[in-house]
């Protein structure tokens, strides 16, 4: 995941009161050594809910296009949490 992405996801979910961090370098299934900046949280229901109530923020000004590059998104489970990369 970018950076920046992670970044915003961060502040967004932060600011509706859900706990998430950053984490760099992580290394995911099958990726054989290749590091990723990642988002440690407890629920993805809970990333998708303030994505979508905050959409403005991660839509480009036309209203259609993304601004950030999602087409790679995965997640793992780290036992109580989750990361999403």
């Amino acid at each position: 995941m970018d950076i920046e992405l992670a970044k915003k996801l961060v502040e967004v979910l932060e600011d509706s009161g859900v706990e998430a961090k950053i984490y760099e370098n992580y290394s995911g299934r099958f990726m054989y050594g290749t590091t990723t900046t990642g988002i440690v949280t407890g629920s993805i229901s809970s990333v998708f809910e303030v994505v979508i109530n905050n959409a403005p923020e991660f839509v480009s000004e036309d209203g259609y296009n993304p601004k950030y590059d999602v087409g790679s998104i995965r997640l793992d489970s780290m036992g109580l949490d989750i990361i999403i990369y």
